[in-house]
């Protein structure tokens, strides 16, 4: 049966925060503030628009919202390279079973795009999916900003089948995280400088 544990970093939603939520979700700490996927943000901006000001950049940027954050997936995959990750799309013509495998160590996690609403508004929330590996076994967790706590689910197959419903069915999109293969070697630094991501008994 899925349960809740208070043992696993989550960070419940605030403000449109989801995609920092996530973020921080997934490296199992507080890495980023507002502040700094703000200034991710802008640094996105500037690059690739040589007239950008970086103080326009902050109120006229394609990469978030004004004040109340909303970041789209470049300043998503951009924080996560800082941290010695990769990733890359689902392509949703694969069998997912096939493609991600929750016994591979090198698979980080999985950051679900779903579609909502706000205000009858469209909108677009990031939903942080993280295996956490424990010595001989792994657990794999529901991270969304919405839950009260983090859920884990029941087994591998109930995760495939959540994933398959939001991408199959909801029109959801699925950015795989995996460590850089240069730090494929090094599980154990990239747990450290992230918090821990290896808890006993899971």
């Amino acid at each position: 049966m899925a349960h809740y544990s208070p043992e696993i970093y989550h960070e419940r939603q605030r403000l449109w925060l989801c995609g920092q939520h996530a973020v921080n979700s997934l490296l199992q700490a507080e890495v980023y503030t507002k502040s700094d996927m703000d200034k991710i943000a802008e640094t996105l901006n500037i690059r690739t628009d040589v007239e950008a000001r970086s103080w326009l950049s902050y109120y006229i940027n394609p990469h978030k919202s004004i004040i109340i954050g909303n970041y789209d997936v470049n300043v998503i995959i951009e924080a996560l390279s800082e941290q010695g990750l990769e990733t890359r799309w689902f392509d949703v013509r694969k069998d997912i079973r096939t493609d991600i495998q929750f016994t591979d160590r090198t698979l980080f996690g999985l950051i679900l795009n779903t579609r909502t609403e706000f205000l009858c508004f469209p909108r677009h929330h990031w939903i942080a999916i993280k295996p956490i590996f424990g010595e001989e076994t792994h657990t794999v967790y529901n991270l969304d900003s919405r839950l009260t706590r983090p859920k884990s689910f029941d087994n591998e197959e109930a995760v495939y089948s959540f994933l398959e419903k939001a991408i199959h069915h909801e029109g959801g999109q699925l950015l795989v995280v995996k460590i850089k293969q240069e730090h494929s070697g090094s599980d154990n630094e990239l747990t450290d400088r992230h918090g821990s991501t290896t808890i006993d008994n899971h």
